[in-house]
C-alpha cells in the first residue's frame, strides 16, 4: 500500500521514530524535575496557580505532557487516585489536567476545583 507515492512502511517507521524521541525527551526533562508532594486539598486553577508560585524558587503548576509523565513513567509518584490534578496550560477559561483515575488528560473549567502538585526546573 502506498501513501503520496511511497509505502506505507516510511511513515509507519516515521512515527514509530518520532514517538521514540518523544519517549526519550520527556524521560529527560522528568529527572530534572523536583516536586512537591501533591496537595490533599481542592482548589481551582487561579488558587493552585498561586499555591505553587508561593513556594517561591521557580515552582510552578506543570504542564500537561509532565503529568501524564509523573503518573505513567513514574510508578512511585503519590497521586491521590480517582481525582484530576491541575496543569500550567489554559486555553478557553480552561485549563488542562491529568485525570488519575484513567491516566488521561482531563480539561476543566478553571473555576473547578482539583488538586495540585508544584514542579520546579
Amino acid at each position: 500500500m502506498k501513501l503520496f507515492g511511497l509505502p506505507l512502511k516510511y511513515y509507519l517507521a516515521g512515527i514509530a521514530v518520532s514517538l521514540l524521541f518523544m519517549i526519550v525527551f520527556f524521560m529527560m526533562m522528568y529527572r530534572q524535575l523536583e516536586l512537591v508532594s501533591p496537595s490533599s486539598e481542592e482548589m481551582n486553577w487561579t488558587q493552585a496557580r498561586q499555591y505553587c508560585e508561593d513556594l517561591q524558587s521557580q515552582w510552578r503548576l506543570p504542564h500537561w505532557y509532565e503529568l501524564l509523565m509523573l503518573h505513567h513513567v513514574d510508578k512511585s509518584m503519590i497521586f491521590i487516585q480517582e481525582t484530576d490534578y491541575w496543569s500550567h496550560d489554559r486555553l478557553f477559561g480552561r485549563a488542562f489536567g491529568l485525570n488519575t483515575g484513567l491516566g488521561i488528560l482531563s480539561f476543566d473549567v478553571i473555576e473547578d476545583e482539583d488538586h495540585v502538585v508544584c514542579v520546579r526546573p
